[in-house]
This record gives structure tokens, sequence and C-alpha cells, in this order.
């Protein structure tokens, strides 16, 4: 009879050992494999101390509540991890997951220019200058890079390697003020480049031609919208800025049909670079991370062949 009883449980035991085993791996592997679905909303802001008739410039980068615009610190921008410089916008490749970003030339010494930024520490890289006036970033899903050019009312390319930038032709947009851009999946460039009462025009990312879009109500502020850029899900977030020295500036959302904007909440003054990106140290996944995923699908893959082995 024991040994009837005993032939019963052991089956049942060891059953709930092997799922008890499945669960552990499952959430080994959802604890170490990159989770690509969680982003967060990312703002720099910059502020210009004055003292004895000179400028001093402090750029910060924080992470922002997409529903409510409250920012938290994250980190000092600077190059080399010393000298601070104003970053305008934000860009990430879509293929690399580097960070790259365009600074405003605030100092002679420091040209407006491509650079690269670690967003855990805040140490910007210098690759080149600009060679234009420019004010937001953009990466098409081919991994292009655009910029607009305030001065010209152009859609530009920028070379990844050297940092210039190369307008497309004129896009028959009279620019007033702001110039925030943003490209959607479908490869179109939106533009705010008309002010906060303007127009959220649309340009192809191939000739460079302008089309009007709708009328923009509802914004805060009537000056510009300085930086845009589009949520996972699809939204137009901006950055709507009343100009001033400060700026004050808030976080809006665009429906790209009526150029309803509506008003989620305010920004820390002078806030630029506007971009969703994963969270950590870094915006592409850390190799440390992967293997740790790897290491786990292989334990996984081991454990079922002998537990496979034993059931024979």
């Amino acid at each position: 009879m024991r040994s009837f009883t005993r032939h019963l449980v052991e089956p049942r035991r060891s059953g709930v050992i092997r799922q008890f085993l499945r669960w552990c791996l499952v959430a080994f592997l959802a604890a170490t494999l990159p989770a690509t679905a969680e982003t967060l909303l990312y703002a720099t802001a910059i502020r210009i101390h004055y003292a004895e008739g000179s400028g001093r410039v402090e750029c910060n980068l924080y992470r922002v509540d997409p529903a409510t615009g409250a920012s938290t610190l994250l980190a000092p921008v600077r190059v080399d991890g010393r000298d601070p410089v104003a970053v305008i916008s934000l860009a990430i490749h879509p293929g690399t997951g580097v960070v790259y970003g365009i600074t405003a030339g605030l100092a002679p010494e420091r040209p407006r220019s491509l650079v690269t930024i670690d967003p855990g520490t805040g140490d910007v890289s210098v690759i080149g200058p600009l060679g234009e006036v420019a004010s937001d970033l953009s990466f098409s899903r081919e991994g292009k890079l655009f910029t607009w050019l305030a001065d010209r009312n152009q859609l530009a390319t920028v070379h990844l390697g050297t940092g210039r930038a190369t307008g497309l032709g004129p896009s028959g947009i009279t620019g007033v003020m702001g110039g925030g851009m943003a490209i959607d999946d479908r490869g179109v460039a939106y533009v705010a480049a008309t002010g906060a009462t303007g127009t959220l025009d649309t340009v192809d990312t191939q000739t460079g031609h302008g089309t009007p879009g709708p009328t923009l109500d509802g914004a805060p502020y009537l000056s510009a919208v300085t930086n845009l850029t589009f949520s996972p899900e699809g939204t137009l977030y901006g950055v709507n800025s009343n100009m001033g020295s400060p700026a004050s500036t808030a976080l809006v959302a665009i429906d790209l049909r009526s150029g309803k904007v509506r008003e989620i909440g305010h920004l820390p003054n002078d806030a630029h670079a506007l971009i969703f990106g994963p969270p950590g140290s870094t915006f592409a996944p850390s190799t440390w991370v992967l293997l740790g995923g790897g290491a786990g699908i292989v334990l996984l893959t081991l454990i079922i062949w002998f537990m496979g082995r034993r059931r024979r």
C-alpha cells in the first residue's frame, strides 16, 4: 500500500517542481531581458547666469511626466563632463540608440554643433559644427537625421560624421518664431515655425517642399512652439514658450488634424530638447542586460532538456 501511494505522490510532486522551475525561469527572463516597451519623456533646460558683464551657461537634463509636465532633475549637461553647454534639441538613432543633440551656440568658442550625449551622466561629445542655425532635430525610421533651419525656413539633413547640415531647398513656409520639428512613422515632417498661433505644417523629407496645415489654437503662450516630438503611441508633444528671458515654457499636446493645443503642465524655465526614450543610463540596450537574457535562455533550454531525459 505504501509503495502504491508513493508511486501516486511522486509524479505529482515531480510535476509541481517542474512547474515551479518554469515559473522561476519566466521571472528570471522577464527581469533580465531588455524592456523595449517602457519609454520616458526627457527635456533640457537652459539658464544663463550674468556676472561682471559676462554670462555663464547652465544646462540640465530632466525626466518629464507626460501626464502632468512635472520634471525631475537627472544630470547637468557638460562637454567631456567639465564645460557646460546648451543643448536645445535631442534625437535618438532608431538603430543604434545613440542620442544626438544640437547646441545653441551661446559662446564664440562653442559654435552651433552636432553632439552626442550620455543621458545617464549628461556628458556631451562634440562631433562638428552645423554651419547653420538649427532649432530642432528628428530621425526618420531609416536612420537619416533631419533638422529645421530657422534662418532659412528649410528642412535639412545632418551628416552624422561631421555634423554639417545641408538644406533641401525652399519650403515655402514663412517662419516667424519657434521651429519645432518632428518626423512621424510615415516619414512626414511636422513643423511649427510660424508661432504658437500660426499653422502646423508638413514638409516632404525628399523634396523639402512644405504644405500648410491646421491653425494652432489653445496654446498657453502665444509666441512659439520650440520643440516637437512624437510619443510611441503617435501623440505629438511640444514645448510651448513665451520666448522671454527667462522663458516660461509649458508641455503641450497637439492634435494633428485640428491643430488644437492642449496644455499639460509647466516645464522648467527655458525648457528645450523634448524627446521620448527608454529609461536607464543609456537609451540603447545594455550589453550586460543582453548577456544576462542570453544566459537565461541557455539555462532554460538545458533544464528542459534535462527534465525530458529524466522522464524517459
